[in-house]
């Protein structure tokens, strides 16, 4: 379990398939071989997944996830799990905890146990430290 739960965080919310794919993905579009996506390689293979965007957008890409107008694979993989991967912020989290423990500052086993595996309700209980009853997920988040 802690395992995954380190790969997770390596793939930043997407799986494992998905990242196969952005491999795939970037070598289909590589025409030349060179281990590096140039901009028009870059806008075909954003195009293939359904992201139109201006060439002002995409040479932004270029410029945060590589250099000399290529993007290599590091940057590619790091530019696509930003794009599919779980992105959500502390307030994001912080709400959902707050719904699944209908406004209370502390998470019960109870509600937890509604809506959460029992695995992922054991990691919380023994990893958030424990308060009134419960574990509090504000100082745990």
């Amino acid at each position: 379990m802690l395992q995954e739960a380190i790969e997770h965080d390596k793939l930043r919310g997407i799986s494992q398939e998905e990242y196969q794919e952005i491999e795939e993905n970037f070598a289909q579009f590589d025409k030349n071989s060179s281990g590096s996506l140039e901009q028009k390689e870059l806008r075909a293979c954003l195009y293939s997944l359904g992201q139109e965007l201006p060439s002002s957008k995409i040479q932004e890409i270029m410029e945060k996830y590589g250099n000399d107008n290529q993007i290599p694979l590091s940057g590619f993989k790091e530019f696509m799990i930003n794009l599919i991967g779980d992105s959500d912020t502390i307030d994001e989290i912080l709400a959902g905890w707050k719904l699944i423990n209908r406004d209370d500052s502390v998470a019960y086993h109870e509600k937890m146990d509604l809506v959460m595996d029992s695995g992922d309700v054991e990691y919380v209980e023994k990893t958030a430290p424990a308060v009134d009853g419960g574990w509090d997920y504000n100082a745990w988040t």
